[in-house]
């Protein structure tokens, strides 16, 4: 049963699906060679290596056939995108109201008046050989867009074409709603989104980023130039996607990353990171450096983190940070209501 619903997924996955092919993202991570996307909300996970060593045992012992690599590409709605579907009309069209914080603080003994944090507005437009996406958050009653791009496919890889994230750094790759703490590390915060092009690959082992976007300044006419490359040197990889330990298999994993960006308006505009992501059981770590040039900071900040599931749906985290200018430590717990991306939070920091 188990081979048959693999192969029956394999073979839908060449063009969008009417109906959900996963409908369970808590227990996925980040893709190795197996890529699973939401056409909704654009999560990418893996079915992991114990889901995948089973089919290569049941291949063993069904057909004698001995698996040497496996290319797998699905499309489907993950655990809350499907959900949403069941209670709006199943169209191509996805727009959703991303994220709403509400954020309530206590300084030198007062409480500060509860505000909206943001509310953010994501419309994502799926087709069988391309998709858009445009994103707009409010914060402080100004309208900001983030995300406006086609996406498409050229000679195997992801090509992005429009405004996206300056792909330097994982703590500023992953979607906001994604994060386990509130706020971006101080070296997330670095980084914007920017015009230009992307082409992105994935490989067993190995994952890449390659974009030409505008530089600070806009009116020179010259660009800013970014190369990462993530290693996945155990397990099926650190999640990408996810800050923190939830959705964690339970095997263990590790990436390193490196990134290189060169913006050409700026004499010495050249910047250079180092990351580790590592994950065990109900455990998470991570660790990222970043090198600036005289003209783009001339520091080196670092950030910290570990996080452990203390129940399934709750889970704490430590960061430590220090940017050069100021040191940071924040402790959070929260509490996960229906996915990764809806919870209760408490930090302190």
């Amino acid at each position: 049963m188990f081979l048959n619903a693999i192969l029956s997924i394999a073979a839908l996955s060449g063009a969008l699906p009417t109906t959900p092919l996963l409908t369970d993202d808590s227990a996925l991570t980040h893709p190795q060679s197996d890529h699973i996307t939401c056409v909704d909300c654009g999560a990418e996970f893996s079915l992991g290596d114990k889901v995948m060593e089973s089919f290569e045992e049941e291949l063993r012992e069904r057909e004698g056939f001995t698996v040497q690599g496996y290319s797998l590409r699905v499309h489907g709605y993950c655990r809350a995108c499907t959900k949403r579907r069941e209670t709006r009309p199943q169209d191509d069209l996805s727009i959703s109201l991303l994220f709403v914080g509400v954020r309530r603080g206590i300084s030198n003994n007062l409480i500060d008046p509860s505000g909206l944090e943001a509310a953010r507005v994501r419309i994502h437009y799926p087709r069988d050989s391309f998709f858009v996406r445009f994103e707009v958050e409010m914060e402080t009653g100004t309208p900001h867009v983030f995300d406006f791009y086609l996406g498409t496919q050229l000679f195997g890889q992801e090509l992005l074409i429009g405004r996206f994230e300056t792909p330097l750094t994982r703590s500023r790759l992953m979607e906001r709603e994604r994060l386990f703490f509130l706020d971006r590390s101080l070296i997330g915060d670095n980084f914007h989104h920017k015009d230009g092009i992307q082409l992105r690959g994935r490989g067993d082992r190995v994952d890449w980023w390659l974009a030409v976007q505008e530089g600070r300044i806009l009116e020179s006419g010259d660009y800013m130039s970014t190369a990462r490359v993530a290693i996945h040197l155990m397990g099926a990889g650190a999640s990408e996607s996810t800050e923190g330990a939830w959705g964690s298999t339970g095997d263990a994993t590790l990436t390193l990353a490196a990134g290189f960006q060169d913006d050409q308006n700026l004499a010495e505009g050249r910047r250079a990171a180092f990351e580790a992501f590592w994950t065990y059981g109900h455990n998470s770590a991570s660790f990222e450096v970043l090198d600036n040039d005289a003209d783009v900071g001339d520091s080196s900040p670092w950030s910290a983190t570990v996080t452990r599931m203390l129940t399934p749906e709750l889970e704490a985290g430590l960061r430590f940070e220090d940017d050069e200018l100021r040191e940071r430590s924040t402790f959070a717990l929260s509490k996960y209501l229906d996915t990764r991306s809806s919870r209760w939070s408490i930090e302190l920091g």
